[in-house]
C-alpha cells in the first residue's frame, strides 16, 4: 500500500474511532443536560409552591384558613384541671373536661376549677403521632351553649350565666405569647377569635388563663362562674 492509501486507512479508522467515542460522549452529555434541566424545573417548583403555601399560611384567619388542615379529636390529646358541678337544685353532676374544647361540638366546653376564676389554670395539648407546623388557633370564648337554666341555647343567651377567658396565654415549643380575648357578643355567640399564636413546629400547645371575666347575671343556682372555652381549633401545615 502506498503512502497515499495509508493515510486514506488512517483517515477511515479515525473516523470509526470518533464515531465511537465521540457520539455516545455528545449523547451522554445531552442526556445528563436534560435531567439537570428536569430536576431544576422540579426544585424551583417546588420552592415556589412552598413560598406559596407558606404566604397562604401566614394570610390565614378563622374565617378562611386557606390551605391549612384542622386537626379532628382523634389527633388531640387534651388533659388540665377542670370543674366537676353539681346542682343541688337540678340534682345533677356536670363535667368540663378539656377534651370538651376540642371535639367540634358547639354544645359542650371546658370550665376551669372555680378557685380564682380558673386564673392560672391550663389545658395542655399533645399531639398523637408526630409534631405538627402550628399556624392558627381559633377559639369561641365563653360556654355559649347555656347555663343549667337552659339544656340548650342557640342563641347564646347561656353567655349570661358562665364566665369567660379575659386573657389567655399561648405556649409552644417555639414560644410564648399572651393576648387579650374580645368581650363576648351575646348577638353572635359561636364567632371563633384568632388569638396570638407561636408558629412553627410543636409537639404540644398550652393554653394558659391569665385573666377571666365573670358572667354578666353571676347567679351561682345557674351554673359555674369560672373561666370556660367552648371550643379550640388547631390549624397545621398540610
Amino acid at each position: 500500500m502506498n503512502a497515499k492509501g495509508k493515510d486514506l486507512a488512517r483517515a477511515a479508522r479515525h473516523k470509526r474511532w470518533r464515531a465511537r467515542v465521540l457520539w455516545p460522549s455528545l449523547l451522554n452529555a445531552g442526556v445528563t443536560t436534560f435531567f439537570v434541566v428536569i430536576f431544576g424545573s422540579l426544585v424551583v417548583n417546588a420552592i415556589v409552591g412552598g413560598i406559596n403555601d407558606m404566604k397562604a399560611a401566614d394570610a390565614a384567619s378563622c374565617s378562611a384558613p386557606n390551605n391549612l388542615i384542622l386537626l379532628g379529636p382523634s389527633q388531640i390529646h387534651a388533659e388540665g384541671g377542670y370543674l366537676t358541678y353539681t346542682s343541688t337544685r337540678l340534682k345533677k353532676t356536670y363535667v368540663y373536661p378539656p377534651s370538651s374544647a376540642f371535639d367540634g361540638s358547639l354544645s359542650t366546653a371546658w370550665v376551669a376549677p372555680e378557685k380564682n376564676g380558673g386564673v392560672g389554670r391550663f389545658i395542655t395539648v399533645t399531639f398523637r403521632g408526630h409534631a405538627h407546623d402550628v399556624r392558627l388557633i381559633c377559639i369561641v370564648n365563653g360556654y355559649a351553649n347555656g347555663g343549667l337554666s337552659q339544656a340548650v341555647a342557640a342563641d347564646g343567651s347561656g353567655f349570661l350565666e358562665n364566665g369567660s377567658v379575659g386573657a389567655i396565654t399561648i405556649t409552644t415549643d417555639t414560644g410564648s405569647k399572651t393576648s387579650s380575648l374580645p368581650s363576648l357578643d351575646t348577638t353572635s355567640p359561636f364567632r371563633f377569635v384568632q388569638p396570638l399564636t407561636p408558629t412553627g413546629e410543636t409537639t404540644s400547645v398550652k393554653f394558659t388563663v391569665k385573666s377571666y371575666v365573670p358572667p354578666l347575671d353571676p347567679s351561682p343556682n345557674n351554673g359555674p362562674v369560672s373561666a370556660s372555652i367552648t371550643e379550640i381549633q388547631v390549624w397545621v401545615m398540610p
